[in-house]
This record gives structure tokens, C-alpha cells and sequence, in this order.
């Protein structure tokens, strides 16, 4: 499971995505430790400057690193209008 969060694989991943695609990657960090993550993270953000962390509302430990290809900016007050939170 390790090899999906090298910087080999994010960059295989963002080859394969359309101009301004967008990957999502999931990581359940309830048995990780913070260093790991932080590691995660960078790794991440190197291959897609252009990212977010977020940690889901729902609770537990899980995080969603969310990047885009292209230099269109992330917005979450489109998601937010886009994705209504259901509780």
C-alpha cells in the first residue's frame, strides 16, 4: 500500500489526467503516525502545488489530499455551494 503514496505514483497518476484534472487521494491515518502523514502530504503537494488537505467531517482519521493538474485554483466555495454537507 506504501508504493501509492510515492512521488513515482502521483506523478504516473497526474500524467494520466486531463488539462485541469483533478485526483483525489484517500488516506486513513488511524494507525499512522503524524510524521508518516506530514510525509504523505509533502509528497503530495510536491507532484501537485496546486492541493489541499482536508480531514473528513464525519470523523475517524481520514484525510483527502485533493490537487489539480492545471494552475485553475481550488475553490471550496464552489465545493461548498457544489457538495452540501448531509448530516
Amino acid at each position: 500500500m506504501a508504493n501509492l503514496y510515492t512521488k513515482e505514483s502521483f506523478e504516473t497518476i497526474k500524467d494520466r489526467l486531463n488539462d485541469d484534472g483533478i485526483f483525489i487521494q484517500w488516506v486513513n491515518a488511524g494507525r499512522m503516525d503524524w510524521r508518516t502523514l506530514a510525509m504523505i502530504g509533502n509528497t503530495f503537494g510536491t507532484v501537485f502545488p496546486n492541493s489541499v488537505m482536508m480531514i473528513s467531517p464525519i470523523g475517524g482519521a481520514d484525510f483527502f489530499f485533493v490537487g489539480v493538474k492545471g494552475k485553475t485554483p481550488l475553490r471550496l466555495s464552489v465545493a461548498d455551494r457544489n457538495l452540501p454537507f448531509v448530516s
